[in-house]
């Protein structure tokens, strides 16, 4: 693992499987999906033109691995915000009730690639391979209702089971510990899921019935 000498600004950060180099900026990309702008030092093939060479792309966020004790809160955005939001001036007005901050109202331009680019980040790596759902995200909404569900289903099995799986192994402290564990993450589901399904009301409205 090889990575360019420590640049002005940035923070260092692993690329699987075998580089690390720095995040330098943030960006959404064209198709909604974040990405980071890395700089690194990749080895070229053995022998006689073997080496290295200094490379610096855009690459996908979720693909990165970040670095235990590294802080990226200082990273800086293209442009400055993350995501369009509520209180930018560019927006006229929020969600209705419960409209994650990170994606734009459906009055906005362009709200869709937010929602897509948000969902996307509630599912695993593997679903940014398919562009098609990019190209249809009230797909990706309906897929990403039907993970959350099974999330759900999955998180109150294991709240119940906890005190059985772990009779006689883990102290009952801990077992309060995992109990609260499972109940923070209930909370959470349950709040992105109705967030998914507001996405997924405001996308069947826009998207045209088939004959």
């Amino acid at each position: 693992m090889s990575h360019p000498d420590h640049p002005d600004e940035g923070a260092a950060v692993s690329i699987p499987p075998h580089d690390a180099g720095w995040m330098l900026r943030l960006r959404i990309g064209p198709d909604g999906a974040k990405e980071a702008l890395v700089a690194w030092r990749e080895m070229i093939e053995e022998g006689f033109q073997g080496g290295f060479r200094d490379r610096k792309e855009w690459l996908p966020l979720l693909g990165l691995a970040p670095i235990e004790g590294v802080d990226y809160t200082d990273v800086p955005w293209e442009p400055e915000e993350p995501y369009p939001s509520a209180e930018n001036p560019a927006v006229a007005e929020s969600g209705p009730e419960g409209w994650p901050e990170e994606v734009l109202p459906p009055s906005a331009e362009g709200w869709q690639s937010t929602a897509a680019a948000w969902l996307l980040d509630g599912l695993p790596p593997n679903y940014r391979a398919h562009e098609q759902l990019r190209t249809y995200p009230l797909a990706l909404a309906v897929m990403a209702r039907h993970h959350l569900d099974q999330a759900l289903i999955a998180a109150r099995r294991g709240y119940g089971r906890v005190a059985v799986d772990h009779r006689g192994q883990l102290e009952p402290h801990i077992i309060e510990q995992l109990l609260g564990v499972y109940r923070m993450e209930g909370r959470r589901l349950q709040a992105r899921q109705g967030a998914v399904h507001l996405i997924e009301q405001a996308l069947r409205q826009e998207t045209p019935r088939t004959s």
